[in-house]
């Protein structure tokens, strides 16, 4: 999907967006005392947004990132004393901070700011589970998500990373001194001018401020098209081991049944194929991870374009009236009902698992647990005495208790091991009577186990 494009507007006369760039008093000071000098305000905003009211949000990051999408962002464009770099006070994660930049003839950017206090927080992977009393002994859903936030990736701790393969060199520098800041800036400069001597032009108009923009925008673009490459290109494979698994699991039943009838826990043959499934996808996730932060990067970056293409591009996204109106976050929660619960927006899918986080738990265990006892077993009434069958269903009543107890969350101990040694008894029972072989026998026993486990579920829910 292309990226929405960047208009721009100079706000230099508008007090609403004097205000909104009004950052922090104390570092605008400060460039002040190191000959900074004011030239104007940029003011930027997404083409395709429309006005809209944004929701009521305690997680402070989210409403910063809500109100940069609504309403744009709106920098005091500071020039050097020399009118060699540009500086500007801009919002972070934890607190504003300033940064300089240099945009050379040929295109190349050398940016140097002050480092943020911290990276956003935006979905805890938390956020998404129930807060029920045992909610954190779910082990196998931690593993899942600790694997899904490496996988994913974390927000940038600054959202211009360095990309020197692309021509934009970025340093973040842990000060608010912007002295030093400053004088840091110069020695990177002069280190990239060391292997590219391209000259500079003199920073003072507000459009060659804007020609950042548009190449930033264009970086990003690119490395994000490339990562969602790499990363539906790792999740395809996922998807087509999934068949393979099952075919193994198919082909190995029969010699798991044989080798299971001579081992005191031949049952848990079955789960052999299984975890290779499951270490499949740990690997997906990993792999998923360092496509994000290590492949990617590494690819070469856009074409080079040189300033005057830049600034064509930026006049030609210049307008001169108004961006529309947009009520602020901030407003909104200053007019919300005093009863009002403010908790972090989640997307509509992690809404939903939440409520029914114990549901689904249920359900893939029945899954797993009727495909696993569905399968080991074939028919179990013609080769198997009634001693050898009562021992078989306390074993599957100890395994489904063991089971449940470790990939379920949300509900209480009790509720865990009565639903799932009843579920392991239930499913064994049901399976023994079941005259099928083959494919059939393993689909069928899947939906069996977790129809059980659901049902069982739901009756020890409502007679505790």
């Amino acid at each position: 999907m292309k990226t929405p494009e960047v208009m721009y507007r100079d706000a230099t006369h508008d007090p609403e967006a004097a205000a909104r760039a009004d950052r922090s008093p104390e570092l605008r000071a400060d460039l002040l005392a190191n000959g900074f000098m004011p030239i104007g305000l940029a003011e930027f905003r997404l083409s395709s947004q429309k006005p809209e009211a944004m929701p009521l949000t305690a997680n402070l990051d989210l409403a910063l990132l809500n109100d940069a999408a609504q309403n744009g962002e709106v920098d005091e464009v500071w020039t050097s004393l020399d009118q060699s770099s540009f500086a500007a006070i801009e919002n972070s994660f934890g607190g504003p901070v300033v940064s300089i930049r240099t945009l050379m003839e040929n295109g190349r950017v050398v940016e140097t700011t002050m480092k943020p206090v911290r990276a956003p927080q935006i979905f805890p992977p938390s956020s998404s589970l129930p807060d029920g009393e045992d909610a954190s002994s779910n082990l196998p859903m931690v593993l899942t998500l600790k694997l899904m936030q490496f996988g994913m990736g974390s927000l940038p701790l600054w959202a211009r990373e360095d990309r020197p393969r692309a021509g934009y060199h970025v340093e973040l520098v842990d000060t608010r001194n912007t002295g030093i800041l400053w004088r840091r800036h110069q020695q990177h400069l002069q280190a990239v001018r060391q292997s590219d001597p391209a000259r500079t032009r003199p920073h003072n108009l507000l459009t060659m401020y804007m020609a950042f923009n548009c190449r930033t925008m264009e970086i990003m673009e690119h490395y994000g098209k490339w990562g969602n490459r790499l990363g539906n290109g790792v999740f395809a494979l996922f998807v087509l081991a999934i068949p393979l698994s099952m075919l193994l699991t198919f082909r190995w039943i029969d010699t798991v049944k044989t080798a299971a009838k001579a081992l005191p826990l031949g049952d848990l043959l079955f789960l052999t194929p299984i975890f290779g499934m499951l270490v499949i996808a740990i690997l997906t996730m990993i792999l998923m991870g360092l496509v994000k932060t290590h492949i990617t990067p590494r690819l070469p970056g856009p074409k080079l374009r040189p300033v005057t293409e830049l600034l064509a591009e930026a006049q030609s996204r210049l307008r001169t009236e108004p961006f529309p109106a947009v009520q602020a976050p901030s407003r909104i929660v200053a007019q919300a009902p005093e009863n009002t619960t403010r908790s972090p927006v989640r997307p509509p899918s992690a809404a939903w698992l939440g409520r029914n986080k114990p549901l689904m738990d249920r359900i893939i265990t029945g899954l797993f647990m009727g495909t696993i006892l569905g399968n080991t077993h074939g028919f179990a009434l013609t080769t198997l005495g009634p001693l050898d069958i009562l021992q078989r269903v306390g074993w599957n009543a100890l395994l489904g208790a063991f089971s449940t107890f470790w990939m379920t969350s949300g509900v209480s101990f009790k509720n865990k091991v009565v639903t799932g040694a009843l579920g392991g008894m239930g499913t064994t029972i049901l399976l023994l009577f079941l005259p099928l072989e083959g494919w059939p026998r393993f689909f069928v026993s899947m939906i069996l186990g977790g129809l059980v486990w659901v049902g069982i579920g739901w009756l020890t829910r409502r007679l505790k």
